[in-house]
């Protein structure tokens, strides 16, 4: 008895063969499972792999459900770090462990951006050299504020900055809350890459801003466009690893606290759990000190209070794939118009 079924694999346009082949001797009924399949890409080797020796164990029941059980088994064990499958903190229930959320980089060849073939997508590791023909596919400049319009100079390193629909809501948000009335305030820039958020920070009327990034040539260019845009005196730049300048601030000549801090990570390279601990504890963050932190839907929604109570969430809204939690440290009240929106931190399924 042959009985021959056509099912789809993991890859599209492929498909899998399944012959059930049943003979008897003495009495017992044997399966024996034979599957042809294409040469499994790279990227689907280890799902090939695991259940071909599934499927190589005798089974006396339907071939199809066999298959389809060996399938479901071999993507349980190619688990990645994101969402329900992202170790977390079990008191906190912040991620400990780095988060997969791949983006592709937006640097493309000049081929690619004139219009003709040429270039590619892949995931790039940000603060890395550029390769020589890459182009910034970004063109960043300022959103609002006195140097509204002014274009922005872009480090010879990959960068994943920040959109320019998420920054413009960022500032919407802030501004809103009041924070540019009077005496303009300080912001520290982590993460800054280029520097783009900061600059928006000073266009818009912060008094200074302070620069932070591991790669020295972030440094410099962000730096160099404060001062392009007309804010000469009103930005530094620090070089160093943000959860050390964030612990040790002395170390680096930081020793004031800041009213509005963003952290603007690339999100395969930090682990949030630990990014946010060092934010919350840090001497550069005081009562009514503004945290923002952008992290990826990949993530799942942070929760409304964390780092040991000491921030308190306000704002929580997604762009796409992009989401922006706003968070007040121990609040007085002395900002109240910054309400808190617990409800927004429940889940990021119904936000648009």
């Amino acid at each position: 008895m042959v009985e021959e079924r056509r099912r789809r694999c993991c890859c599209p346009q492929k498909y899998v063969v399944v012959g059930l082949l049943a003979s008897f001797h003495c009495g017992t009924a044997f399966v024996q499972l034979a599957v042809t399949t294409p040469p499994p890409s790279p990227s689907t080797a280890p799902l090939a792999v695991a259940a071909s020796q599934l499927l190589s164990t005798p089974s006396g029941g339907d071939a199809a459900a066999d298959a389809a059980s060996a399938e479901k088994d071999a993507k349980k064990r190619l688990r990645r770090p994101r969402g329900a499958h992202l170790k977390r903190d079990e008191v906190t229930g912040l991620p400990i462990e780095a988060v997969y959320a791949p983006r592709f980089s937006p640097y493309l060849t000049k081929k690619k951006l004139s219009g003709t073939s040429g270039g590619s997508k892949r995931v790039r590791a940000q603060g890395s050299e550029r390769e020589e023909g890459l182009n910034n596919a970004q063109r960043l400049r300022v959103l609002g504020g006195v140097a509204k319009g002014r274009r922005l100079e872009s480090p010879e390193v990959y960068l994943r900055p920040m959109m320019g629909k998420v920054k413009e809501a960022l500032y919407n948000t802030l501004l809103s809350f009041g924070l540019f009335e009077g005496a303009g305030p300080r912001f520290l820039d982590l993460f800054c890459g280029s520097g783009s958020v900061g600059v928006e920070a000073l266009s818009r009327g912060a008094s200074h801003v302070t620069f932070v990034d591991l790669a020295a040539e972030c440094c410099a260019v962000a730096e160099r466009n404060a001062v392009a845009c007309g804010f000469e005196g009103q930005g530094s730049a620090v070089r160093g690893d943000v959860l050390r300048v964030l612990s040790q601030p002395s170390a680096f000549g930081l020793d004031a606290p800041y009213d509005v801090v963003t952290i603007t990570p690339p999100y395969a390279e930090v682990v949030y759990g630990d990014l946010i601990a060092a934010a919350a504890s840090s001497p550069l963050v005081r009562e009514d000190t503004i945290v923002v932190i952008e992290y990826p839907v990949e993530l799942g929604c942070l929760p409304h209070v964390i780092g040991d109570g000491r921030l308190v969430g306000l704002r929580n809204r997604r762009y796409g794939r992009t989401v922006l939690g706003v968070y007040i440290c121990r609040p007085t009240g002395r900002l109240y118009l910054a309400d808190s929106r617990p409800e927004e931190f429940i889940s990021l399924k119904k936000q648009r």
